[in-house]
């Protein structure tokens, strides 16, 4: 059994190891992976050796520069960011419900209204028309029903800008925390009202 010296991918000397000798070939040592068959080097204070065609050579070790903490973000910067939050989560909602489908609701519910308004007669309307084909309805049960998704929509719409509003306040008069836990507990709650799954 002997020293001898480890070894990085690089080259470089990481400590001493120990090589025992091969039972079947007697002056053989096995050697650790990534170890050479020479001594440790002793290398200059402040210098790191790398093994190189053979022999040691030694440089200045480069120590890492000190990792630097971000500093803590200003209650400006958490104003801004609790700010965001609150329109975010107002976005996915929207997106989540609706999409980019905005004029298509819109003029669906337009032409309920007036479909209802001429005691559902006549030719119903292209989307009421599409929505009996898909649903089985008959046209006045589908024009109810197109109606009925738009007012909880509406109604929904409101629910939510109050909230938001009221959110937004808060946190712009230091209180960030709570107001950002009540307006997660009606996120929650309005998205499961809206049949919505909370993530």
């Amino acid at each position: 059994m002997r020293t001898v010296s480890q070894l990085d991918h690089h080259g470089y000397f990481i400590g001493p190891v120990t090589a025992d000798e091969s039972p079947l070939e007697p002056g053989v040592y096995l050697l650790p992976g990534g170890a050479v068959d020479v001594p440790p080097p002793e290398a200059p204070p402040g210098h790191s050796a790398q093994w190189v065609d053979g022999a040691w050579v030694f440089a200045p070790a480069v120590h890492p520069a000190p990792r630097m903490e971000p500093a803590p973000p200003t209650p400006e910067q958490l104003e801004a960011q609790a700010l965001k939050r609150i329109d975010r989560d107002t976005d996915d909602i929207y997106r989540d419900v609706i999409g980019f489908r905005a004029p298509e609701y819109e003029t669906a519910e337009r032409e309920a209204q007036a479909f209802q308004a001429a005691n559902f007669e006549g030719e119903p309307p292209p989307t009421v028309a599409s929505w009996m084909r898909a649903s089985g309805m008959n046209a006045q049960d589908a024009t109810l029903d197109i109606l009925a998704q738009s007012a909880t929509w509406r109604s929904a719409v409101l629910h939510i800008r109050s909230h938001r509003l009221q959110a937004k306040a808060s946190v712009r008069t230091g209180q960030a925390d709570a107001a950002l836990a009540t307006w997660s507990n009606f996120v929650t709650q309005i998205r499961a009202d809206l049949g919505l799954v909370t993530a």
